[in-house]
């Protein structure tokens, strides 16, 4: 996912709860799929559009361990040398374009959770966040045992989750609207994308412990009712 795909110049924080879920669930990985959860694939293609030479890899303390192995696999598909980051100037949250220019890079990719803070315009950037699995089938089950209003409703995921987006839509039917990733800076928050919320129900699917749902509230506080489902304790909330 690129630099252009999405951003905010908001910062909220990373959560640890949702990290520690997170590494737990990469132990039990096999090697194809760590390389599918970090789209090394994908890297090695955007490496290649760029003809870049020299890419920084920018990894959260909790990825590192995998450092190593995504760099030997993008190496060996491209022309080109990698350099990894770790300890950043700022919240590994945020694009260290600092550090990439000290190795004087020409690409970086951002690994991990994400604040989504407006790109920087002095190297291309490629987001990867993960890809953490949901059950879907709890989820509709869950839903469908609410009450809800009768209002529409509006869908919000962590990062984590948004390669999901279109199969938790079509949980919630017709009547409901996923905020998702956003370009537009004029119509997004927290990179994703705003309209003109009005007595509109609010799912939240995500850690307990993340700081996009309060933030959103508290910009947006016109939702009817407002629901929260962890898809890790597999547990629903009803927040208003």
């Amino acid at each position: 996912m690129a630099s252009s795909t999405f951003f905010t110049s908001s910062t909220p924080l990373e959560h640890p709860a949702e990290q520690i879920e997170l590494k737990s669930y990469l132990k039990n990985l096999t090697e194809s799929q760590v390389l599918e959860f970090f789209e090394v694939a994908d890297c090695v293609k955007w490496i290649r559009e760029l003809s870049a030479q020299r890419v920084a890899l920018q990894f959260p303390d909790g990825f590192l361990i995998f450092a190593r192995r995504i760099a030997v696999a993008l190496e060996a598909e491209t022309l080109a040398k990698t350099f990894v980051l770790a300890d950043t100037s700022y919240r590994s949250c945020c694009i260290d374009e600092v550090a990439a220019a000290h190795a004087t890079c020409d690409a970086l990719i951002h690994f991990g959770e994400a604040c989504l803070s407006a790109p920087t315009r002095n190297i291309p950037v490629r987001y990867v966040l993960g890809k953490m699995p949901i059950d879907l089938q709890h989820l509709k089950s869950t839903i469908d045992a609410q009450n809800l209003a009768p209002n529409s409703t509006v869908i919000l995921t962590d990062s984590i989750y948004s390669h999901l987006e279109t199969q938790i839509t079509e949980i919630f039917g017709a009547n409901s609207k996923m905020a998702q990733i956003s370009n537009d800076a004029s119509s997004s928050y927290l990179g994703r994308a705003t309209w003109d919320f009005q007595e509109e129900n609010l799912i939240f699917i995500g850690a307990n412990d993340t700081p996009l749902l309060p933030l959103w509230i508290l910009s947006y506080p016109n939702f009817t009712q407002v629901y929260h489902y962890d898809p890790a304790e597999k547990s629903m909330t009803q927040d208003r």
